[in-house]
């Protein structure tokens, strides 16, 4: 954070101070456990918790002063406003104001952190960034990445997504993006806010919010891509295969890992490329990186060195090798889309034979039958050798499975993780690749954990 006075935070969110002093600070926590010495502490009241009861722990922390919705009995200087979360919001709005560094905005129903990964690897070779760190993307992590935003900063990433129409406009006025960019318009989210239509809409929020002297990067090979186009105010760069894209790729091939490389091009340049990451649904993903990376001026031979040294949030297409046995761990979350990808993934990795393990996508609303059943549907015209369904929804993707032809031998069904994780266990043989991929509230990380408790101790691998 640059260096801000609680006189400057007052006037910014509307508030009063509360045994003032002359401050100027440079760090916001809103964990009393992480405070430092001269931080700001904000108060932020959540469904389970209540800041407001760790203030005093934060003073004894170090904390110079806090930002509170209520006065408490303390000696360090408060910040008194309406609502603590609206105020980090400002905060981080202001801070963003007095950097000098460029934002970039993503969003996205799928790609969105991995594009993100991607693309704070290759600017990290050639600028001080910042970037959301796994997916803090909403109000708080949007606002807690502005934040961590420095004088020296000169990149700043910044993922978002949203949960309803308004959200991302929210989060795209605080950011105040120079440069925006769009993965796709999906599934994801389709039961709160109705259709395709309406996740479009809302992804779009972004593009009235970016600076009209900017750009906009979006994925050429969406459907809306033309739409999105057209409602951007900044200079729109097509990446993918479709619609003569500014950027594309050709001469792809995969190694036996699933691992692309390829040739970009862009411009009037060509740019060999090797992933760090499986999965073909991740070129268009570098090629949006690439696309926002060049526009910066990052050389050639950062980006490819960015992409081949990047490292990725956890349980995202995750390949963990124990053993004889490869767990391909996708388990951070799922829509209709992110699991074709994962499943076409794990069908072209060579191995003795592919297990997809897959459970409930949530928040399908009325879609939630039918699209379960199509991905049982494209498993059935896979390479997979057995399918184990997790969750009540996820006996769809079984019965679509097994009505096109999947064999009902291989077809183990399951409430829970541990059931699945005990059949499992009984069937696996060395030479198997294991796809895990299921809605974050399904806790299939319980697998990975069971998995690799199991293997490590000999008890698999027959």
């Amino acid at each position: 954070m640059i260096n801000t006075s609680l006189a400057q935070i007052a006037k910014r969110t509307n508030a009063s101070i509360i045994n003032a002093k002359d401050i100027l600070v440079n760090k916001v926590a809103i964990d009393s456990r992480l405070v430092s010495p001269g931080d700001l502490f904000i108060a932020i009241k959540g469904e389970k918790f209540n800041g407001h009861d760790y203030v005093k722990e934060s003073q004894g922390n170090g904390a110079s002063a806090c930002v509170v919705s209520k006065k408490m009995d303390i000696e360090m200087s408060q910040i008194l406003v309406k609502d603590t979360l609206v105020a980090l919001g400002e905060i981080a709005a202001l801070n963003r104001e007095k950097s000098k560094a460029k934002v970039v905005a993503i969003t996205g129903s799928t790609g969105k952190t991995t594009l993100k990964d991607m693309l704070s690897s290759i600017l990290c070779q050639q600028f001080a960034t910042v970037a959301s760190t796994e997916n803090n993307n909403n109000e708080i992590g949007v606002a807690l990445t502005l934040l961590r935003a420095c004088k020296k900063t000169q990149i700043i990433i910044v993922e978002m997504a949203m949960r309803g129409p308004g959200q991302i406009s929210e989060l795209a006025e605080m950011a105040s993006p120079d440069i925006a960019v769009i993965t796709n318009i999906g599934h994801s989210h389709i039961g709160v806010l109705g259709s395709i239509d309406d996740v479009y809409k809302a992804k779009a929020e972004l593009l009235d919010c970016v600076n009209k002297k900017g750009a906009t990067f979006i994925n050429s090979d969406d459907k809306y891509y033309k739409a999105l186009s057209e409602k951007s105010k900044a200079k729109v760069y097509g990446y993918g295969s479709s619609e003569k894209p500014y950027i594309t790729a050709k001469d792809i091939i995969f190694d036996d890992f699933g691992i692309p490389s390829f040739l970009c091009s862009i411009e009037d340049k060509t740019i060999p490329i090797t992933l760090s990451i499986p999965g073909e649904h991740n070129i268009s993903n570098a090629l949006g990186a690439i696309g926002v990376a060049d526009y910066l001026g990052v050389i050639p031979e950062n980006i490819s060195k960015g992409l081949k040294n990047a490292t990725y949030s956890k349980k995202r297409m995750e390949v963990i090798e124990i053993a004889d046995v490869v767990l391909i761990n996708d388990c951070y979350n799922a829509n209709p889309d992110s699991m074709a990808a994962s499943l076409k993934a794990l069908s072209v990795y060579k191995a003795k034979r592919r297990i997809a393990v897959v459970a409930d996508m949530l928040e399908l609303g009325d879609f939630s039958d039918y699209l379960h059943f199509e991905v049982g549907k494209e498993i059935a015209k896979k390479p997979i050798e057995i399918l184990i369904t997790i969750g009540d929804n996820a006996m769809r993707i079984a019965d679509g499975a097994g009505r096109n032809g999947f064999a009902s031998k291989n077809i183990f069904s399951f409430n829970k993780p541990k059931q699945a994780f005990d059949t499992l266990k009984s069937i696996l043989e060395p030479g198997d690749v294991i796809l895990i991929k299921g809605s974050r509230a399904m806790e299939l990380e319980q697998i990975t954990d069971y998995l690799e408790n199991i293997i490590n101790k000999g008890k698999i691998c027959r």
